[in-house]
């Protein structure tokens, strides 16, 4: 299914279990789920259904930028973040489109494999739309895991940013963040009580508090 907020990975054995005693290694085949859920959606989209599908094939002419090097990146990003030239690049790029200096396609696409600092770089996005844009504004940040949504606001949290607001279930949810946790008005109190019980009963020592933190809230 995938590594977990704290970095593990159930296995299932296909025979017998091996001792617990025993080093175990575990090897992780590849998963083409995403790239073909990726090509049922492409065949369905038309121009008339996806606006913006044009700028994200780079179908759309492209229209000279209004400053070729871009917007300067504030201090507080150049200087708590090490970024290398790639990451540094995107962030202008992005960056000025958010800001209306560029009037190339209105979407921006970030590609890389595992560990190359993606989420570093939504991180380090979500602080300049958020503290450095000229007009107030909320940032959505979603993906198809919940890991992922958890590895970019713990980026923020990291990083002093707490205006947060975390949708989804309490079991799915990274303890550390419950605290963050947004509940709408159809939410069944009862249901939300029990789910945190449960997890409160078979969580990690080092998670209790914030179980019993959010039940406290609830």
């Amino acid at each position: 299914a995938g590594v977990s907020s704290d970095d593990k990975l159930q296995v299932e054995p296909l025979g017998k279990a091996p001792p617990l005693n025993e080093p175990l290694v575990c090897v992780r085949g590849p998963n083409v789920s995403s790239e073909l859920q990726i090509v049922d959606v492409l065949e369905g989209l038309d121009e008339g259904s996806s606006p913006l599908l044009d700028g994200m094939l780079g179908i759309s002419p492209p229209k000279a930028p209004s400053s070729p090097s871009g917007p300067t990146l504030p201090e507080e990003i150049t200087g708590a973040f090490e970024l290398n030239a790639s990451q540094a690049r995107f962030l202008t790029q992005a960056w000025g489109r958010c800001l209306g200096g560029d009037q190339g396609p209105s979407i921006s696409i970030l590609h890389g494999p595992f560990g190359s600092g993606k989420t570093t770089v939504i991180v380090c996005l979500a602080l300049l739309l958020a503290r450095h844009s000229p007009r107030p504004l909320s940032v959505l940040v979603s993906a198809n895991t919940n890991v992922a949504v958890d590895h970019v606001l713990n980026g923020l949290a990291g990083r002093g940013f707490e205006d947060l607001g975390r949708i989804g279930s309490v079991k799915k949810i990274d303890p550390s963040l419950l605290r963050y946790t947004v509940h709408s008005k159809q939410d069944s109190k009862k249901e939300l009580v029990r789910d945190l019980r449960e997890m409160l009963a078979s969580c990690a020592p080092q998670e209790r508090a914030h179980y019993e933190e959010e039940l406290r809230v609830v």
